[in-house]
């Protein structure tokens, strides 16, 4: 995310290798620091939903989009969507 890792940092520190790097005592090498740890965890994916509605306007999805830079025709700048799940129709 950035930096490098502390084992690294230690030996740069060590052997000045970098103009103006302080002295600093590094411990715990195997550590990560708490942005690392946000950087590398990972989310479970949703499960696959197999669920279907069985008739027209049981499930409808919208979708708001806005404000867009650039206006419509007619002056607009937000896009509502909706889609029917059971027939896919998009008003």
């Amino acid at each position: 995310l950035g930096h490098i890792n502390m084992t690294k940092l230690k030996v740069m520190v060590n052997k000045d290798l970098v103009n103006g790097l302080p002295k600093l005592k590094i411990q715990d090498e195997g550590k990560l620091c708490e942005g690392c740890q946000y950087g590398k965890s990972h989310r479970l994916p949703f499960d696959n939903s197999t669920s279907r509605c069985n008739a027209p306007l049981e499930r409808v999805h919208s979708d708001l989009m806005g404000p867009t830079r650039t206006s419509s025709y007619s002056g607009f700048r937000y896009m509502l969507l909706f889609v029917d799940d059971f027939s896919r129709y998009t008003w």
